[in-house]
């Protein structure tokens, strides 16, 4: 069963080592969780937050818009990027992303293991969510 207020605790297992920020989020940038490493205000770990996922967002869906337009399209996995003195890992779990974000000194492999174990971790929960939300005429299912 997946309950709401251990998301942040959830997401706070990625933290530390130069991993300094982690977002559950919906495509469009809405933030559903958070964890923030930091020793910031309030306020401006909610300004970096949002900032961040819209950033993510916009990033998964060019992304995810490219490889659809590919001769043989796939569905995208990862997105890894460095910009502005950080590093982001955005993956998808279910019909919500996870954006992971860090230093320089993390590699980019580390900060994708590090997502992919996470994503992993979050995924099933998810899914039997976004099912009984697609098909709301089926009896619920027991653990949502």
């Amino acid at each position: 069963m997946l309950v709401a207020q251990a998301i942040p605790a959830l997401l706070g297992q990625v933290l530390g080592d130069g991993v300094n920020n982690a977002l559950l989020m919906q495509h469009d940038g809405s933030v559903l969780g958070s964890k923030c490493a930091a020793e910031s205000s309030h306020d401006e770990i909610e300004e970096a937050n949002l900032s961040t996922a819209i950033e993510a967002g916009v990033l998964w869906e060019t992304y995810s818009q490219v490889t659809q337009s590919l001769p043989q399209p796939q569905a995208l996995r990862c997105v890894a990027i460095e910009c502005e003195g950080r590093r982001l890992c955005i993956v998808e779990i279910s019909q919500l992303l996870l954006c992971i974000v860090s230093d320089l000194t993390v590699g980019i492999g580390m900060l994708r293991r590090k997502a992919s174990i996470l994503a992993t971790h979050m995924k099933e929960p998810f899914e039997k969510i976004f099912a009984q939300l697609d098909n709301p005429e089926s009896p619920h299912t027991e653990g949502l």
